[in-house]
């Protein structure tokens, strides 16, 4: 008989839930998890948010192994304060606390990827645990060029300035993202370039589009009345 093909196993960390399908991030996970259930056994863990409404229906992402991680709003903003006393910036490490750490290692124990996939520069903290693993993070957005964007407009709130001032160790940190994983992933050229004119590393960054896919488009819609209207509202595009 022929053998079958045993498929890869791939676990997925991510600070958000790609359910509900409501913002940009979201739409990018959640579509990237339907395109690797494909190639691979993926189980996602992500972290349930108190502030946030729990999820209850993941029948749209029927196949892929889901794991929620509980986080405290108290918690995580401790943590904050905490990074920002020792001069860290929060974004990386706002999730990174002790406890999540483990529970992250333990699944990484128990499923055995061949593949860590992070989602977003706080993704970090858990990529540098995950030892003799192969190790692609999805940063999306370059955090440092973000930063720097922000900081340079003059139509910038000055709450957003602060928050910025204290991220001004961020290229230090993007630049370790780069050395712990095997793949960067950014979503434009424009965030390539930059990474390659700043940190170097150009054979490990790669650009996957925000997109949604093709074979999607072509499936054919339908109006479920058992759910109820949505009006869609597109801003800031």
């Amino acid at each position: 008989g022929v053998s079958r093909m045993i498929k890869p196993r791939l676990l997925v960390f991510s600070p958000i839930s790609p359910v509900p399908v409501d913002r940009g991030d979201k739409n990018r996970l959640f579509h990237l998890l339907l395109l690797l259930r494909d190639l691979a056994e993926v189980r996602l863990v992500c972290l349930q948010r108190d502030w946030e409404p729990p999820v209850t229906d993941w029948s749209s992402l029927e196949g892929v192994q889901i794991r929620m991680l509980p986080v405290g709003k108290a918690e995580v903003i401790a943590q904050g304060i905490r990074d920002i006393l020792s001069f860290r910036p929060y974004i990386v490490f706002r999730f990174g606390l002790e406890r999540v750490v483990q529970q992250v290692h333990q699944e990484i124990a128990e499923f055995q990827p061949n593949v860590f996939w992070g989602m977003n520069i706080s993704a970090l903290p858990f990529i540098q645990n995950a030892k003799d693993i192969k190790c692609v993070l999805d940063i999306v957005d370059s955090p440092s060029q973000y930063f720097r964007m922000t900081a340079g407009s003059s139509g910038t709130k000055w709450t957003s300035r602060l928050v910025s001032f204290l991220q001004w160790r961020i290229g230090e940190y993007e630049n370790l993202a780069l050395q712990a994983s095997d793949h960067v992933l950014v979503s434009t050229l424009r965030d390539k370039e930059y990474l390659i004119r700043v940190h170097g590393n150009s054979e490990r960054i790669h650009v996957l589009e925000n997109c949604v896919p093709v074979d999607l488009m072509k499936r054919q819609w339908q109006f479920d009345p058992a759910r109820p209207p949505t009006i869609l509202f597109v801003g800031n595009m």
